[in-house]
């Protein structure tokens, strides 16, 4: 295809355990990804910000928050955004027993997110 620009895709399920997800985030950012361009679209099974839940038990800055945190910063990833709703999951309850997180992000590293600007993730 002529003009077709090559990218790296990863799309990731994160382990829901802390511990996994601390050495996961750990062990991916010794991988050097800066060269390509590339695009990581994951459910990280973890709270960013404390925005981007609601109701339950608060939002606490645990060990895999900091870890997913410095994998970011450290790879220089650019959050995509996304349109409504602004949660990606719930547990299906009702009133004062509801909750809603964002679990679901789609990444760019510098490379790749200039040729994205008209990208939007539709969840």
């Amino acid at each position: 295809m002529d003009g077709a620009q090559p990218f790296l895709l990863s799309n990731i399920y994160a382990s829901t355990n802390p511990n996994t997800c601390i050495d996961f985030w750990n062990n991916f950012s010794n991988l050097d990804l800066s060269m390509y361009s590339w695009l990581l679209c994951v459910d990280f099974n973890c709270i960013l910000f404390v925005e981007k839940k609601k109701g339950g038990l608060p939002f606490s800055l645990n060990n895999s928050v900091i870890a997913f945190r410095d994998f970011i910063h450290a790879n220089g990833l650019i959050d995509l955004g996304f349109f409504d709703p602004p949660f990606t999951w719930s547990n299906n309850r009702q009133e004062i027993h509801k909750i809603e997180i964002r679990l679901d992000r789609v990444f760019a590293n510098a490379t790749l997110s200039h040729f994205l600007i008209i990208f939007r993730l539709l969840i």
